[in-house]
């Protein structure tokens, strides 16, 4: 993606850039705001992809951190896997250059064998939504692992509403923006994906883009990180001119 953002875009960058790096904490990773001290799993490897993504270093240890026997933790003490940081962790582990039969891929591969619903698509214990792990793992997996996900972009792909939307419980800009980052990612790696569904997709969320948004993120109880929507839509949506 990088090589999309222009000179101008890339310096503005930068900052944010600096400020992730300088808070990383060599062998743990980093935490899900500066003032935590608590590392996690998640946002360690998506950090991790990031800076590596920007040409910045950081170590891997940080990431390897969290590995256990047949998946990736989030926290300490975790009393059951989160589906989405290990799926996060897998873009990390491709972002380094790990191959589909390496060792710590094969785990996490594994992993998410066992956890698939219906052999077909994610719930994750942080999202109310299959859309978010679902469309995470394929654009994880997308020229690296397809067998994995093949049934669940059929699955994106059949659950499309008619306006164009998707939606598990009721049509949500979250979930087409997902739905659609997914769908162009395969489709990037040789997948088939009807470009009538990628404009009546493109259509809908150009109709909904704006917040307020519903909860569906899981904490003590469901709210919703507006920002972090806002930048997967944002994210489609540019994902979907450069498709022109």
């Amino acid at each position: 993606m990088t090589a999309a953002l222009d000179n101008e875009l890339l310096a503005l960058c930068q900052p944010h850039l600096d400020f992730l790096e300088s808070h990383w904490i060599p062998g743990k990773g980093i935490a899900a705001v500066s003032d935590l001290t608590l590392t996690d799993g998640d946002t360690t490897a998506m950090i991790y992809d990031v800076l590596l993504q920007f040409g910045r270093t950081v170590d891997m240890a940080g990431v390897m951190y969290y590995a256990q026997d047949d998946h990736f933790r989030c926290f300490g003490l975790e009393a059951n896997p989160s589906i989405s940081t290990n799926i996060h962790v897998l873009s990390a582990l491709r972002r380094t250059g790990y191959g589909p039969q390496t060792e710590w891929v094969q785990k996490i591969l594994l992993f998410l064998r066992r956890t698939q619903t219906l052999q077909v698509f994610w719930f994750d214990k942080w999202h109310a939504s299959p859309y978010y792990a679902t469309a995470h793992a394929v654009i994880a997996c997308a020229g690296y692992d397809n067998d994995l996900v093949d049934d669940a972009v059929y699955w994106i792909l059949a659950t499309q509403n008619e306006d164009g939307s998707w939606g598990y419980y009721m049509p949500t800009a979250e979930e087409t923006a997902y739905c659609l980052q997914a769908l162009i990612i395969w489709k990037r790696h040789g997948g088939q994906v009807p470009n009538d569904a990628l404009r009546r997709g493109e259509a809908w969320l150009l109709d909904h883009a704006d917040p307020p948004y519903p909860p569906l993120w899981i904490g003590k109880s469901l709210y919703c990180p507006i920002l972090v929507v806002r930048s997967a839509v944002l994210s489609a949506l540019a994902l979907m001119q450069e498709e022109r």
